[in-house]
């Protein structure tokens, strides 16, 4: 792809662009197919909801994004003329313009040319020294030099690019606007990491491939700091990272006076509660920042006192979990195994944390409920924990071996779909296969195959055609997710 020139467009619908939410742009003239233009952003004095859906708006001033260079290419599919002013107007309807800012945009004239584009990512941004004059919105600028790029990501699958353009020119939303507006909503919640999280992948399900800087930014570097911090005397931060990770997991506080016992802003909860959740169960936990020191018998000895203080017979039936880095005492591990605390340790928190960012959704709490629930506990009970989660990464790395396995054998049958027998000679007889995957059964294999293509995960695609007659391919990997 050459680019001599770059075509000016407001921030916003460069993000829209950029994120396959949109597919096309307002023009006031004609452009022919095949142009190639790169996207140079524009930022507008008018307030983003005078041209945009309140929804949209709300959540895009909300999102921190750098858009201060050129990141995005686009290729002129096609331009529609359209001077139909019933359709013209039903227009904001299907897109994210507001019905005002399209009429604007129109003025006196009795046409508006919509124009189809499908947008790259550059593989480096193209720096400009100042900002463009709005009044280059909707005009071609030079660019600093003649660019030739060779290898260039479409932001969309030919397939959503395809569906997303029909929608347009059927007048109807694209299939995955409701989750769309699920995601503005999501990121309503700021405070709530696991809405935060899933939100993120709401994002990466409906573009499976954003892959790119520009994709759902999730600010992640607490969790590098859990296990450092954990070893150190910084009690406040620790605490502080404790609650950010549970919730982060999806844990909640619904009880109204118990709230700031996850709230990671700050400090202190309930009478002294470190942590406490009650949604989807009951958690209170203490937590003990130590750099040297065994872990002393006052810091169970507290768990009991607060929890029977706060919750009296919830106590009971609450799981118990003393946070900290150093070994229990001969006491404290005498009053933790007595009384059913787990130890959980800053790097097994950290572990956790950095799982469940890497494999969205891959630890289930009510899973890791039965492991909390069960012996040993004290000292004994992180190296449970530890089992626990290893299971969980080797189950998802054989996942990640079978999107590979099905991946290859697809190639192999020309990129088309493959069915369940395929599937099972190639990793049978194939010399592509892991060795973990060629030990599934039939049983598992089939299992495994229904997780991985649900709609909700997006990993490998299904055609419905009946039985073992039913047809698999590859549509992205575990691993694209930003961690």
């Amino acid at each position: 792809m050459n680019l001599i020139n770059a075509i000016g467009l407001d921030v916003p619908n460069i993000y829209l662009l950029g994120q396959g939410f949109s597919t096309v742009i307002l023009s006031q003239v004609f452009h022919p197919s095949d142009r190639k233009f790169a996207l140079s952003p524009i930022r507008l004095d008018l307030p983003i909801t005078d041209y945009y859906h309140q929804e949209f708006a709300d959540y895009y001033q909300r999102i921190e994004e750098d858009l201060s260079g050129i990141q995005f290419a686009a290729t002129c599919i096609e331009t529609q003329m359209i001077n139909d002013q019933s359709r013209i107007n039903e227009l904001s309807k299907i897109t994210h313009w507001q019905p005002e800012y399209i009429q604007r945009f129109q003025g006196d004239r009795r046409h508006i040319f919509l124009t189809y584009l499908r947008v790259y990512s550059l593989p480096q941004p193209i720096l400009l020294e100042d900002p463009i004059d709005e009044s280059k919105l909707g005009r071609f600028i030079a660019i600093p030099k003649v660019l030739s790029i060779n290898k260039i990501e479409p932001i969309l699958t030919d397939a959503r690019f395809n569906e997303h353009c029909q929608a347009i020119k059927e007048q109807r939303n694209p299939l995955w606007r409701s989750l769309e507006n699920l995601m503005y909503q999501c990121a309503e919640n700021t405070f709530r990491e696991s809405t935060l999280n899933f939100g993120n992948e709401l994002k990466t399900f409906i573009n499976p491939n954003l892959k790119t800087s520009y994709a759902a930014k999730s600010n992640k570097e607490w969790m590098t700091r859990i296990a450092s911090v954990g070893n150190s005397s910084d009690g406040h931060e620790f605490e502080k990272l404790v609650r950010r990770s549970f919730s982060y997991l999806g844990f909640e506080v619904r009880e109204e006076k118990f709230k700031k016992c996850l709230d990671y802003e700050q400090t202190g909860g309930a009478g002294g509660l470190d942590l406490y959740t009650d949604y989807p169960y009951k958690i209170v936990g203490e937590c003990k920042s130590t750099k040297h020191t065994k872990v002393p018998d006052g810091v169970a000895a507290q768990l009991i006192k607060l929890g029977y203080k706060h919750l009296q017979d919830d106590y009971k039936t609450s799981i118990k979990i003393i946070i900290a880095a150093g070994l229990l005492t001969t006491d404290a591990e005498l009053t933790a195994s007595n009384n059913k605390m787990n130890l959980l340790r800053p790097e097994t928190l950290e572990k956790m944390a950095n799982l469940q960012a890497q494999y969205p959704g891959a630890i289930d709490l009510y899973e890791l409920k039965k492991c909390l629930e069960i012996k040993p506990f004290g000292d004994a009970s992180d190296e449970k924990i530890n089992e626990y989660l290893d299971q969980i990464s080797e189950k998802y790395s054989t996942y990640q071996k079978l999107i590979t396995c099905i991946h290859r054998c697809q190639q192999k049958s020309q990129d088309q779909p493959v069915t369940f027998n395929d599937i099972k000679a190639f990793i049978k007889f194939g010399s592509d296969a892991d060795a973990i995957v060629k030990n599934l059964g039939d049983s598992l294999l089939k299992t495994y195959l229904i997780e991985l293509s649900s709609p909700f995960t997006g990993y490998i695609g299904k055609v419905v055609v009946g039985g073992q007659d039913d047809k698999f391919y590859w549509r992205r990997d575990l691993f694209d997710a930003e961690v």
